[in-house]
């Protein structure tokens, strides 16, 4: 499989699995902006979603070189297929547990490793956390 279609299927993953636990779910034409899904949470707000995934093939957690700008109701789904196991970050907790590259082709994208121990804590096994 690709690396672009293991994406989209992620993607589908979890579009599925929210629609399951009362999301309404609607999946953008495109993704100029950073943005894979945009949902109606079941207390009724809007939130936009970014999933990034590696495949079981992949080895550590590092998801390197993201553009982002800080914004209220974006989050994060970051999936681990070799372990089966999800973090969902908010826009804000992603900005502090991120590293922001200060040089090279990459300055100003940012780098996070899921699995360092300050993640933790957003591990999880539903989507409760996007509120």
């Amino acid at each position: 499989m690709s690396k672009v279609s293991f994406g989209k299927a992620i993607e589908y993953k979890v579009a599925s699995e929210m629609v399951r636990e009362g999301f309404d779910v609607y999946l953008p034409i495109a993704d100029d902006h950073g943005v894979d899904l945009i949902a109606k949470t079941p207390l009724g707000n809007i939130v936009e979603v970014q999933v990034k995934a590696l495949a079981k093939t992949t080895k550590g957690g590092l998801f390197a070189a993201i553009n982002h700008t800080s914004k209220n109701n974006y989050y994060f789904v970051f999936y681990l297929e070799g372990l089966d196991k999800t973090w969902i970050l908010s826009s804000a907790d992603f900005v502090k547990q991120a590293s922001q590259n200060k040089s090279g082709k990459n300055i100003g994208k940012y780098s996070i490793d899921i699995l360092k121990k300050a993640c933790a804590p957003f591990c999880v096994n539903n989507y409760s956390t996007i509120v």
